[in-house]
């Protein structure tokens, strides 16, 4: 499970970086990357890797479809979430 866990961060990590470089919106892109890895930590650390992998698919499934920051001009952070479940379902 640790193995996997490692995976899913470097991965988030990718995206903090990506929404640290955007070009709009950038705090908000920074903010919604930062709380999709908040719910990602917070997983309980009994589970298998692959139970670890569908519990982090669900929360941030759950967080994308009630996330909003009203700070955004452009994004309301969303855009900058469904592409880390992307990756969480293909394992890039």
């Amino acid at each position: 499970m640790r193995d996997e866990r490692t995976r899913v961060m470097a991965m988030v990590e990718t995206h903090s970086q990506k929404a640290a470089a955007s070009a709009y919106d950038r705090s908000v892109c920074i903010t919604a990357v930062s709380r999709a890895r908040d719910h990602i930590l917070s997983i309980d650390e009994s589970p298998t890797g692959e139970q670890f992998l569908a519990e982090a698919r669900r929360r941030l499934a759950t967080l994308i479809e009630n996330y909003h920051d009203p700070d955004g001009e452009y994004t309301s952070g969303r855009s900058v979430l469904v592409p880390i479940l992307d990756d969480l379902h293909t394992g890039t």
